[in-house]
This record gives structure tokens, sequence and C-alpha cells, in this order.
């Protein structure tokens, strides 16, 4: 149970008089080195520390004053429960009770195993009244059928009285004359009565409607008595329907109270293991916030790195392109080299191959002179040195040019065909040359 600090700090700076039901019953003594504690209510609370640790656990760091104050409020409750009995459970004891649990539920003590015993004797209030009722009625009963039987008693002496005093009275009767007690005595004679008789009948008649009157009024009061009586016995029969009740009621939660207690610890048990699941789930949680702000430090760690690679990757993407543009300029540069390298080869050769060439020298561009020297540039090497040695010899012979010129172009298709044909032998011929 959680208190509110300020509550805590109102409390702590109370004084003794200031303090509710602050007056102890005997000496003061050390109670677990927490504080004095009035020594009758050690053993009460020995008995439910043991029981419920956490009753300590929960005031240990409080102040000492408050931590006595505490205990010093439960063993009240304790001591109030231990010595009170049912019948003593009156108005004043139950306010007394009311207030000391008030008292002790401000200290924060978890007094959930104490609520049903503190709430049976609240509630034990209403059946003492029950009962302290019913008793005051059988008693109402028990005097009114008394008074009914002596009512009854009284009938019946009165009746045996009616009856023997209507004898006496018909006995007294016989033979009286009743004279007027109201009359003059006066003097003289005529014939005036002295004494006035009255009727035998008159007399019974007056005597019996007396006792009739006295019978009734009798009957009338035991009649009543009667119905009071009975109506006493049906509320007594329903306060004690009541009370049988109640007393069954009590008694099923008096049994219950064990299962209710061994429920309680479980549910102690399940609040003290939920509250270390929560503790180590915060703690957990604390680290894994930890955890995640180190990993956040290392995401932007690595990103400013990545940020520093990507520049330096662009950078060596630009000199890399850079590179591969000047080596491309390079390679054509050596292409282009190469190319005009052969160029001058080949015009060098041609030159070379002007000048050796015979019919060059002679100095006419027919068709057949070309061919014969399209043809040789294609055979070159020992080949063309051999055309030429046959055209010089067949020249030699014909004597006329253009005969010459027909005779070399067919000589060299000829001479193409035979090396064609004969490639093996003119490579090896090429060889040793």
């Amino acid at each position: 149970m959680i208190i509110d600090n300020k509550l805590v700090e109102s409390i702590e700076s109370l004084s003794a008089k200031e303090m509710i039901s602050t007056s102890s019953f005997g000496e003061a003594v050390d109670f677990r080195g927490i504080g004095k504690v009035d020594k009758n209510f050690i053993p009460l609370l020995e008995e439910v520390c043991s029981w419920y640790p956490s009753l300590i656990d929960s005031k240990k760091n409080r102040s000492q004053r408050f931590t006595e104050w505490a205990f010093t409020a439960l063993g009240r409750v304790l001591h109030f429960l231990n010595t009170k009995k049912l019948r003593e459970m009156d108005h004043d004891a139950y306010n007394n009770l009311q207030i000391l649990w008030e008292e002790v539920e401000t200290f924060g003590f978890d007094l959930e195993w104490l609520i049903p015993h503190v709430q049976f004797a609240l509630g034990v209030k209403t059946h003492v009244e029950r009962a302290l009722e019913v008793k005051r009625l059988e008693e109402n009963v028990t005097i009114l059928e008394m008074e009914a039987m002596t009512s009854r008693t009284k009938m019946i002496e009165a009746m045996v009285n009616l009856r023997r005093t209507r004898r006496d009275l018909v006995k007294t009767k016989d033979g009286f004359e009743e004279c007027d007690l109201d009359a003059e005595l006066g003097y003289g004679g005529g014939e005036k009565d002295l004494v006035r008789r009255m009727s035998h009948q008159e007399l019974l008649e007056a005597a019996f409607e007396m006792s009739t009157r006295a019978a009734l009024l009798m009957l009338r009061d035991t009649e009543t008595a009667e119905d009071r009586v009975k109506q006493l016995k049906e509320k007594l029969a329903i306060l004690n329907s009541d009370l049988d009740k109640a007393l069954k009621v009590n008694f099923e939660l008096n049994a219950k109270l064990p299962e209710m207690i061994i429920a309680h610890s479980d549910c102690e048990k399940k609040q003290e293991d939920v509250a270390t699941r929560l503790f180590e789930a915060r703690v957990t949680e604390k680290h894994t916030i930890e955890t995640g702000r180190k990993f956040q430090k290392n995401n932007d760690d690595l990103t400013l790195k990545c940020q520093k690679m990507k520049k330096v990757i662009e950078e060596l993407v630009m000199r890399n392109t850079e590179f591969i543009q000047q080596k491309t300029n390079r390679d054509k540069r050596e292409r282009l080299k190469m190319k005009i390298e052969e160029q001058t080869k080949m015009e060098k050769q041609r030159l070379k191959m002007k000048i050796e060439d015979p019919v060059a020298d002679a100095g006419f561009g027919s068709i057949y002179q070309k061919k014969i020297w399209n043809e040789c540039i294609r055979l070159r090497g020992p080949r063309i040195r051999l055309c030429c040695k046959v055209i010089r010899m067949m020249g030699g012979v014909f004597g006329s040019w253009r005969l010459y010129s027909v005779t070399g172009f067919w000589l060299v298709k000829l001479l193409k065909t035979t090396v064609v044909a004969g490639g093996a032998v003119l490579r090896e011929d090429d060889a040793g040359e």
C-alpha cells in the first residue's frame, strides 16, 4: 500500500498529545530493534510479523518515531480483537474499534489479511443487538406469561368467590325484608310503610350482572395479554430465525477463514512475484534503453563514417574516371601512333619495292602494270623477287612491253595459284630464305 508523503510528514510532525489514542497500556520495550512498543503488544506483533514479514520490511526506511506509532496502532487493533468478546461489542466498543482501524490504516500497512477479522468484529454489533433484543423479548414473554397465569388464577378465585357470595346472599335474603335506610323515622301512626320490600329476583340479577362484568374485564385483560404474548412469540421466532441465519453465515465465514487466509497468502506471494518481475522488467527496460542509446550513438558514428567514406569513394571515382580517361586517351594516342608507324612502315616498304621494281623504273602505267604491282605487293617477300626475275627474263626475250606486261600479269596469277596450291612447300622456302 502506497502512502502519500505529505500524510507521512504530517503524522511525523504531530506531538504525542495530538496523536489519536497514543496512551499505552504498560511499559514500552524494544521490538526487533525498530522501536519501543507496549510489552502487552509484543507477543501479538511477533506472531503476525512471523506470518507476514512485509510488515517490518515496509517500515525499514521510516523514522523510529513513525515506526513506533505504526506498530503501537497495529498492536492496539490486535489486542482489541484478542481480548474482546462478542457480548462486549456494544456501541462504544464498535466506535473504539472503528477509530483504531482508521488509525492503523493511515500508517500504510498491507492489512488485507486482517480486513476479514475487523469486518466480522464490526459486523458483530448487529448480531449482539439482535441477541440482546431476543433476550429482552424472551424475558417480556416470560413476565407476560406469568401475569397471564396470575390473571387466570385470580379469575378462577373470583369466580369461586362469586359463587360462594351468591350462596351466602341467597341464605341471607331468605326471610329478610329490606328497608329504605334513607327514609325518615317520623312519628305518629298511619298506614305509611316504614319498610319497602325489594324483589329477590332483582337482587340476583344485579349480583349476576356485576359478576359478569368483572369476569368480562378479567377475560379481556387475559385475551389482551395472550395476544401480546403471541405477538412477542412471533417476533421472537423471526429474531431467532434471523439470528440462526446470522450464526450460520458466521459459521460459514469462520469455516472459510483459513482458506481465505491461505488465498490471501498466495495472493501476497503472487503480488511479490509480480513486483519482482516488474522490477526485473524495469531493470531490463533500463538496460535496453541504455543499449538502444549506445546503438543509436554507434549508428550516428557509422553514419558519419559512411558519409566520409562516400565522399572518399566519390573522390576515388572521380580520380578513377580521370585515370580511365587519361588511359583511354593514352591508348588512343598509342593506337594512333602505332597506326602512324605502320602506315609509315608500309610507305617505306612501298618506296623500297618501288625502287626495286623494274616495272616502276620503266615509267609506263598500263593497267597490267598496276595489276602486276598489286599482286606483287600481296605476295611480298621472296615471291616478289622471283616474279621480278621472271619478268626481267621475259622482257628480255619478248622485247615488247605490252606483251611483257600481259605475260607478267598472268605469270603472277599462275605464281599465286601455285603458291596457294603448294602453300606448305612455299612456306618452307620462305623459312629457308
